[in-house]
Protein backbone atom coordinates (compact mmCIF):
# COMPACT_ATOMS: atom_id res chain seq x y z
CA UNK A 1 0.00 0.00 0.00
CA UNK A 2 1.32 3.41 -0.88
CA UNK A 3 2.31 5.78 1.87
CA UNK A 4 0.38 9.00 2.27
CA UNK A 5 1.84 11.70 0.08
CA UNK A 6 3.56 9.28 -2.30
CA UNK A 7 3.24 10.01 -6.04
CA UNK A 8 0.88 7.06 -6.64
CA UNK A 9 -1.37 8.19 -3.80
CA UNK A 10 -1.48 11.70 -5.22
CA UNK A 11 -2.18 10.41 -8.75
CA UNK A 12 -5.00 8.18 -7.50
CA UNK A 13 -6.52 11.05 -5.52
CA UNK A 14 -6.29 13.39 -8.50
CA UNK A 15 -7.89 10.75 -10.76
CA UNK A 16 -10.78 10.37 -8.29
CA UNK A 17 -11.32 14.12 -8.07
CA UNK A 18 -11.28 14.44 -11.86
CA UNK A 19 -13.83 11.64 -12.14
CA UNK A 20 -16.16 13.37 -9.68
CA UNK A 21 -15.77 16.62 -11.60
CA UNK A 22 -16.52 14.74 -14.83
CA UNK A 23 -19.67 13.31 -13.25
CA UNK A 24 -20.75 16.79 -12.16
CA UNK A 25 -20.22 18.01 -15.72
CA UNK A 26 -22.01 15.02 -17.24
CA UNK A 27 -25.13 15.61 -15.16
CA UNK A 28 -25.57 19.18 -16.44
CA UNK A 29 -27.60 18.34 -19.60
CA UNK A 30 -29.97 16.23 -17.52
CA UNK A 31 -30.29 18.97 -14.91
CA UNK A 32 -31.14 21.39 -17.72
CA UNK A 33 -33.70 18.91 -19.02
CA UNK A 34 -35.22 18.63 -15.54
CA UNK A 35 -35.49 22.42 -15.29
CA UNK A 36 -37.02 22.63 -18.79
CA UNK A 37 -39.58 19.94 -18.02
CA UNK A 38 -40.45 21.66 -14.72
CA UNK A 39 -41.26 24.81 -16.73
CA UNK A 40 -43.10 23.01 -19.55
CA UNK A 41 -45.06 20.49 -17.51
CA UNK A 42 -44.91 21.27 -13.80
CA UNK A 43 -46.25 18.45 -11.63
CA UNK A 44 -49.71 18.85 -10.21
CA UNK A 45 -50.74 17.76 -6.72
CA UNK A 46 -51.88 14.30 -7.91
CA UNK A 47 -48.56 13.60 -9.63
CA UNK A 48 -46.68 14.88 -6.62
CA UNK A 49 -48.65 12.57 -4.30
CA UNK A 50 -47.61 9.62 -6.49
CA UNK A 51 -43.95 10.66 -6.50
CA UNK A 52 -41.13 8.97 -4.67
CA UNK A 53 -41.01 9.85 -0.95
CA UNK A 54 -37.56 11.41 -1.40
CA UNK A 55 -38.93 13.74 -4.08
CA UNK A 56 -41.88 14.64 -1.87
CA UNK A 57 -39.52 15.76 0.91
CA UNK A 58 -38.23 18.66 -1.17
CA UNK A 59 -41.61 20.26 -1.79
CA UNK A 60 -43.86 20.82 -4.77
CA UNK A 61 -42.99 24.35 -5.82
CA UNK A 62 -39.58 25.92 -5.29
CA UNK A 63 -38.12 22.71 -3.89
CA UNK A 64 -38.20 20.90 -7.22
CA UNK A 65 -35.91 23.53 -8.73
CA UNK A 66 -33.33 22.55 -6.12
CA UNK A 67 -32.53 19.52 -8.31
CA UNK A 68 -31.02 21.46 -11.26
CA UNK A 69 -29.60 24.08 -8.89
CA UNK A 70 -27.75 21.39 -6.91
CA UNK A 71 -26.21 20.09 -10.14
CA UNK A 72 -24.86 23.54 -11.03
CA UNK A 73 -23.52 24.09 -7.50
CA UNK A 74 -21.85 20.66 -7.52
CA UNK A 75 -20.10 21.48 -10.80
CA UNK A 76 -18.82 24.80 -9.45
CA UNK A 77 -17.56 23.26 -6.21
CA UNK A 78 -15.85 20.28 -7.84
CA UNK A 79 -14.34 22.48 -10.53
CA UNK A 80 -12.65 24.54 -7.84
CA UNK A 81 -11.72 21.63 -5.57
CA UNK A 82 -10.38 19.26 -8.23
CA UNK A 83 -9.00 21.69 -10.80
CA UNK A 84 -9.16 19.01 -13.51
CA UNK A 85 -6.42 18.73 -16.11
CA UNK A 86 -7.14 19.92 -19.64
CA UNK A 87 -7.34 16.38 -21.10
CA UNK A 88 -9.72 15.25 -18.34
CA UNK A 89 -11.85 18.34 -18.82
CA UNK A 90 -12.01 17.88 -22.61
CA UNK A 91 -12.98 14.22 -22.20
CA UNK A 92 -15.74 15.25 -19.82
CA UNK A 93 -16.98 17.95 -22.18
CA UNK A 94 -17.17 15.44 -25.05
CA UNK A 95 -19.13 13.05 -22.85
CA UNK A 96 -21.40 15.88 -21.69
CA UNK A 97 -22.06 16.72 -25.34
CA UNK A 98 -23.18 13.13 -25.83
CA UNK A 99 -25.36 13.61 -22.74
CA UNK A 100 -26.94 16.64 -24.40
CA UNK A 101 -27.90 14.45 -27.34
CA UNK A 102 -29.43 11.85 -25.04
CA UNK A 103 -31.24 14.50 -22.98
CA UNK A 104 -32.67 16.10 -26.14
CA UNK A 105 -33.82 12.69 -27.36
CA UNK A 106 -35.52 12.01 -24.03
CA UNK A 107 -37.15 15.45 -24.03
CA UNK A 108 -38.44 15.04 -27.58
CA UNK A 109 -39.84 11.59 -26.90
CA UNK A 110 -41.47 12.91 -23.72
CA UNK A 111 -43.00 15.85 -25.53
CA UNK A 112 -44.22 13.62 -28.36
CA UNK A 113 -45.85 11.16 -25.96
CA UNK A 114 -47.28 13.93 -23.78
CA UNK A 115 -48.62 15.96 -26.69
CA UNK A 116 -49.44 13.04 -28.93
CA UNK A 117 -49.75 13.29 -32.66
CA UNK A 118 -52.83 14.51 -34.45
CA UNK A 119 -53.23 11.39 -36.61
CA UNK A 120 -53.92 8.97 -33.73
CA UNK A 121 -57.43 7.68 -33.41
Amino acid sequence: MAAAGSPSDTAAWRFWREQVTAAALLIQPFAALTALLLFIAPPDAAAFDAADPLVRTIGLTVGLFAIPLAAVVALAIWGVVARPSAPALMRSIRLAAAGVGIAVGVALSFLQSAGGSGDRQ
